[in-house]
């Protein structure tokens, strides 16, 4: 949004065959480093663009910023899903940890716990 190009029609050009990858490219650009907060936000936008409550499914929006996301530059064998060894399981078990903590698990629906800086490292 800072550099006013409009957001980007995810939902047509996923239909037409283009794989889409969000990601946090810099602070300069979006003042923080928040693959969440980039995921809600691109959520929100597509549905206030197209007008329509069921593009930008937050599970769409999942994917795009992890499976999608490795596969656009072809990396999706090393990342991008919660398979053994892949880096992504990483940060799953460590958010697993924090809902943990608080007594939650992964589904029982309840919103994530808080911002990346509140994930253990």
């Amino acid at each position: 949004m800072k550099l006013a190009s409009g957001p980007a029609r995810i939902g047509s050009t996923k239909a037409a065959g283009v794989t889409i990858g969000l990601g946090s490219d810099g602070e300069k650009e979006n003042n923080a480093l928040d693959l969440f907060e980039e995921m809600e936000l691109a959520s929100r936008l597509q549905k206030v663009t197209t007008l329509d409550p069921i593009i930008g499914d937050p599970w769409d929006m999942l994917a795009v910023a992890s499976i999608d996301a490795a596969r656009a530059p072809g990396l999706d064998g090393v990342t991008g899903s919660l398979e053994a060894g892949n880096a992504a399981e990483e940060l799953f078990e460590r958010r697993r940890a924090v809902l943990a903590a608080e007594g939650r698990s992964p589904g029982d629906g309840a919103p994530p716990p808080g911002r990346d800086a509140e994930v253990p490292a």
